[in-house]
């Protein structure tokens, strides 16, 4: 069987329809066909006017990511760039994470956080989010020249629970955990900074399958309410 529609013997075929266009046929049946075409030609553009944006999120709500910098054979995966390579210290667990590979690292007068230890394989390098703090395809290479903290397993292994290492929401802006002191806001702690400026406010909703959390808006003392795309812990 062929992939081809069989034709209704009710409608006029394609030659019929430009014949009558063009005025070769019966004037009162152009008129009709014409008016017919019209209303076809709108309901097709308008049944397209509704599709959802590219920003839109998916059904499956919002999606959980384990971040991963190591493969197992120890080495940085393929999808991750170094911006370089310094020598450097760790002293204390992240700030940022809560994972029990992460820690507060330095090289020079530069504090490094997180940054993550392979320990099977690369106990003696750590790699630590680059410059820029929300793209966690950019890794600055410690190589210590002193040995990872004793504590090292302390913490909770990553799962949807954890403080997420980064925020994606549903309109592009990303949003990385705020270091130092937190600002309290509306009586809750601004946990989250973003490259839209704004922060983020208290604990995420994860009651649903897409989940939320309020941020601030410029130029006002309100809250908004904004939705979660992406997490990884």
């Amino acid at each position: 069987m062929s992939g081809e529609l069989p034709l209704d013997p009710r409608r006029p075929a394609a030659d019929t329809w430009i014949a009558m266009a063009r005025g070769q046929g019966d004037p009162g049946r152009t008129a009709i066909c014409l008016a017919m075409l019209l209303l076809f030609l709108l309901a097709a553009c308008t049944s397209t006017s509704h599709q959802p944006s590219s920003g839109t999120t998916s059904a499956a709500g919002t999606e959980v990511t384990v971040f991963e910098p190591f493969a197992s054979s120890g080495a940085l995966n393929a999808d991750i760039s170094v911006e370089s390579t310094r020598p450097g210290t760790c002293w204390t667990t992240s700030d940022e994470s809560r994972r029990p590979d992460t820690y507060r690292c330095m090289w020079g007068n530069y504090i490094l956080d997180p940054c993550f230890s392979d320990p099977d394989v690369l106990r003696h390098v750590v790699a630590c989010v680059g410059s820029d703090g929300t793209d966690l395809d950019k890794m600055v290479m410690l190589r210590l020249t002193e040995p990872l903290p004793a504590r090292y397993g302390a913490g909770e292994p990553a799962s949807a629970r954890n403080l997420p290492l980064l925020i994606l929401l549903a309109d592009g802006t990303r949003c990385r955990p705020h270091q130092g002191t937190h600002a309290q806001i509306a009586g809750m702690s601004a946990n989250f900074d973003c490259t839209n400026g704004a922060s983020l406010v208290g604990d995420i909703n994860r009651s649903h399958a897409e989940w939320t959390i309020r941020s601030t808006v410029s130029g006002s003392s309100e809250l908004a309410t904004v939705a979660v795309a992406r997490v990884f812990v």
